[in-house]
């Protein structure tokens, strides 16, 4: 899909080839926020019930009631923010602001972790943010990868982004197992999305041609 904000002159004959993408720095340098985003998504998307539980929700139903409701303020958030995104051609501050303030609400959820409505709260805010800058983020390859070999470029930071996705939510079950909570990890989570924001965000747009 072509993005309403791709600028067509940022680039003088796009990728032509696999290998000239596997060559282009900011190819791999996209693939730094990606991870981080994708290890907070699948790591607050894992433990999210257990975060609730140990919060003070015992009973199954009120759990799994709970879990819903940062999806429901995410979606919300993500069409708000998306369309945000559109209107001012911005993708850089639309994406990581809210992976900034992602991980401050997951530090706050972490830290107030046992009162249910602040770390509830917290979680919402946070998943609603970190969905976001996920949205948000796609938006870069399309409009940075032109050219033949486009999907083979962002099909290489997906792979490699999506490690991230496997190991984020190992990193925090063996937090748990050695710490027995479950908050170790959850740092572990809320340093990472820092790091991805603060990447995305000194990340320059790439210079015409």
């Amino acid at each position: 899909m072509k993005s309403v904000c791709s600028r067509p002159n940022s680039t003088s004959s796009g990728h032509h080839s696999f290998a000239q993408v596997a060559r282009d720095p900011r190819v791999y340098l996209m693939t730094v926020p990606y991870f981080c985003f994708i290890s907070g998504i699948y790591a607050v998307s894992f433990w999210l019930p257990s975060i609730i539980k140990a919060a003070g929700a015992k009973d199954m139903m009120q759990i799994g009631l709970y879990s819903a409701i940062p999806y429901v303020v995410a979606a919300i958030t993500m069409l708000v923010i998306g369309r945000s995104s559109d209107r001012r051609c911005d993708r850089r501050y639309h994406s990581g602001v809210p992976a900034l303030v992602s991980s401050l609400a997951l530090a706050l959820a972490t830290f107030f972790g046992g009162d249910l409505a602040i770390s509830l709260n917290c979680m919402t805010i946070a998943s609603a943010m970190m969905w976001s800058a996920y949205t948000v983020f796609w938006a870069m390859p399309s409009e940075h990868l032109k050219g033949d070999a486009a999907s083979g470029g962002i099909a290489l930071i997906n792979t490699i982004g999506l490690i991230g996705g496997f190991l984020s939510p190992t990193i925090i079950g063996w937090a748990q197992s050695a710490t027995g909570s479950l908050h170790a990890g959850l740092y572990v989570m809320v340093a990472l999305l820092a790091i991805g924001a603060l990447v995305l965000i000194a990340m320059r747009p790439a210079r015409a041609e």
